[in-house]
C-alpha cells in the first residue's frame, strides 16, 4: 500500500510539473502580459478611487 501510494504521488507530481510549466509558457505570452497589467493597472485605480472617496470617521 505503500509503494502505491508513493508511485501515485510521483506521477501526480509529473503531472502537476508538466502542467505548471504549461501555464507558465501561456503566462509569458505578450497578449497575457498586456491583459495582466491593464487588468492591475485598473485594480490599483479602483483602489486609489476607493481610498480618494472613503469618509474619515
Amino acid at each position: 500500500m505503500g509503494i502505491i501510494y508513493t508511485l501515485l504521488s510521483i506521477v501526480w507530481f509529473i503531472v502537476y510539473v508538466i502542467f505548471i510549466n504549461y501555464l507558465r509558457k501561456w503566462l509569458l505570452t505578450p497578449i497575457i502580459q498586456r491583459m495582466m497589467e491593464k487588468a492591475t493597472g485598473i485594480v490599483l485605480i479602483g483602489f486609489g478611487l476607493k481610498l480618494a472617496l472613503e469618509r474619515q470617521h
